[in-house]
Formats: structure tokens, C-alpha cells, sequence
């Protein structure tokens, strides 16, 4: 398997597929060299979990809860682009290996493409200590 279920078993509308685990995607060890490291060795890639589609009224409400794991303790920094222009972003303390709840809240641009009313294609970047990154596109919906 390559991601970790969050919500209700199978895809949901809050977590979608799940959490990536991106050296099991890739087939790459985590960190990129070095020979595979053993689950709970705290060691890894970020990872990060992302509804697949979502409200963008809502989202200028209340922002928008996203699932981090790292695998050092740190901060873990989410961040949105479309077409280039940062339309979200948040960041949360995190600890190593444990899951934290980060909101995340729309830019002045972010607020700008919502109240145009069109479906916008995200790519979230979720970033932690050491340049550890991981990624995942979803849409806002108007």
C-alpha cells in the first residue's frame, strides 16, 4: 500500500485516498539514499493528507484542516499554488511520526479566486525541517 487511510475506510471527502507514504509510492528508501528504514525508526519522508475536493466558501470561512506527519520533530509549513500564485498557506509544530492537524488559510489572492467563482486545480506542498517535502493536487470548488 502506498497510503494510510485517515477517515472512513475507502475514499472520504474529508481525507480522500488517505496520508502518501511517498517512499513506498516511489520505491525510493526514505531521505533518498541509504537503505530502507524500519516503520517507527523515526525516520521518513513528510507526509501529508488533503480532502481530494472541497468548498471554497467554506474554506474563506474557516480555512482548511490538512493532515502532516513528519519525520523529525519541527514545524511543518502547507502551502497552495495555482498557476503559480500562493493561494494558501499555514503551518503547525509538529512532533516526529504523529500526525498534526494544520489549518490552513486563503491569501489575498486565495480570497480573490474564490469570490471569482471558478473551480481552481491546487498543488499543496507540505515542507518540514531538513527539506523534507511531500505534495498532492486537488480542486476547489466555487
Amino acid at each position: 500500500e502506498t497510503a494510510v487511510d485517515l477517515g472512513a475506510p475507502g475514499v472520504d471527502a474529508r481525507f480522500g485516498h488517505g496520508m502518501i507514504d511517498m517512499a513506498a509510492a516511489t520505491g525510493l528508501p526514505p531521505g533518498g539514499s541509504g537503505p530502507p528504514a524500519e516503520p517507527g525508526s523515526g525516520t521518513g519522508q513528510v507526509a501529508l493528507a488533503v480532502p481530494k475536493r472541497f468548498v471554497g466558501q467554506g474554506l474563506l470561512r474557516n480555512g482548511l484542516v490538512v493532515r502532516c506527519s513528519l519525520p523529525v520533530d519541527g514545524t511543518c509549513r502547507v502551502s497552495a499554488r495555482s498557476r503559480g500564485k500562493l493561494l494558501v498557506r499555514g503551518e503547525r509544530a509538529a512532533v516526529a511520526g504523529v500526525p498534526t492537524h494544520v489549518r490552513v488559510h486563503l491569501t489575498h489572492a486565495g480570497r480573490r479566486a474564490v469570490r471569482r467563482g471558478r473551480s481552481v486545480r491546487l498543488t499543496f506542498l507540505a515542507e518540514g525541517p531538513g527539506g523534507g517535502r511531500a505534495s498532492a493536487r486537488v480542486t476547489m470548488r466555487p
